[in-house]
């Protein structure tokens, strides 16, 4: 009976011991002292520069494209109250077209501001764009503007001045000008300060011929009376004469259409009943002798006897 007493107790002293080291191995490490110098870096530490977020992005042509554009309107100098103009924006207020109305007298200059707008930076690609502005009705280079965006391209910015009437002869109804030029994405190994924007080139696959530019429209007026701003009143229709009084002619009744009826059937006429005989006996009448006729005799000379003549003897033999 002792023996069985000591040896449970030995059992429960051996799994109390268990379950203290346990307990004892999964404690966390206490946290170490920030003052402690010769204290361990805890080894979940998150490292100073994440490589993720530290890798660089590729660029390619299409952000040249669309993150830099240049806009056209009339020169602020241009303070002439007889031209008037007008711009059309889209939904990131960028100018999509520009309508200029002038009216006469004409001016001798025209003069017209653009400037560009770069939304990134390129720093280890420079961006380069160049073209003319050209006028369609005679195909004249009015002016070129170019200019490199590269480490600090969003506070980049480029200007132009061009003067709309230079060289035109004659004064169309109006004209359109426009910008064509190109847009390229240098190499990596490019410095910026070393790029001349009319002469950098590039590889195929970095270059483009679209680089977004509104147009402008010159409208040459002749008369005020055509501007959209002051459009024209409107005139009042004539006034129509009143009609004379006039009798309404008499409403003619339709005649109701005769429809012939058909024919009515004649009524069977009721056979009439026949009264019934009384019980009395046929009285007879006495058959009368019918005289015989007297036969006509002829006279002597062989015509007939006058039928006068026989009344006559027949009523003087009645008589006697």
């Amino acid at each position: 009976m002792y023996r069985t007493t000591n040896t449970r107790i030995l059992f429960c002293l051996a799994g109390a011991l268990a379950l203290a080291g346990l307990l004892v191995g999964c404690e966390p490490p206490a946290p170490a002292d920030p003052q402690d110098d010769d204290a361990e870096a805890p080894i979940f530490e998150i490292p100073e520069e994440d490589p993720v977020t530290a890798r660089p992005t590729a660029l390619d042509i299409g952000d040249v494209e669309a993150q830099v554009w240049l806009q056209g309107t009339l020169d602020p100098d241009m303070d002439d109250p007889g031209i008037h103009a007008q711009a059309m924006v889209d939904r990131r207020q960028r100018r999509n077209m520009v309508r200029i109305q002038v009216e006469p007298p004409y001016p001798d200059e025209l003069w017209l501001h653009y400037e560009t707008t770069c939304e990134r930076n390129f720093p280890d690609t420079p961006a380069v764009i160049r073209g003319s502005f050209v006028r369609d009705v005679d195909g004249a280079e009015l002016g070129r503007l170019a200019g490199v965006f590269g480490e600090d391209g969003v506070n980049t910015q480029y200007t132009a001045r061009i003067d709309a009437l230079e060289g035109l002869e004659e004064i169309p109804e109006s004209f359109l000008i426009t910008f064509e030029g190109e847009a390229l994405l240098l190499e990596s190994d490019v410095d910026e300060a070393d790029v001349d924007p009319e002469e950098a080139e590039t590889t195929p696959g970095r270059r483009s011929d679209f680089v977004y530019c509104n147009p402008v429209r010159v409208i040459f007026l002749e008369d005020e009376e055509e501007l959209v701003e002051d459009p024209p009143e409107a005139e009042e229709p004539p006034v129509e004469p009143e009609p004379e009084d006039v009798e309404p002619p008499e409403e003619v009744e339709p005649e109701p259409e005769v429809t012939e009826d058909p024919e009515p059937e004649p009524a069977e006429e009721p056979e009439p009943e026949e009264d019934p005989e009384p019980d009395t006996p046929e009285e007879t009448e006495p058959e009368e002798d019918e005289a015989p006729e007297p036969e006509d005799e002829d006279d002597e000379n062989g015509e007939p006897a006058d039928e006068d003549n026989g009344d006559e003897d027949n009523g003087e033999n009645g008589a006697a």
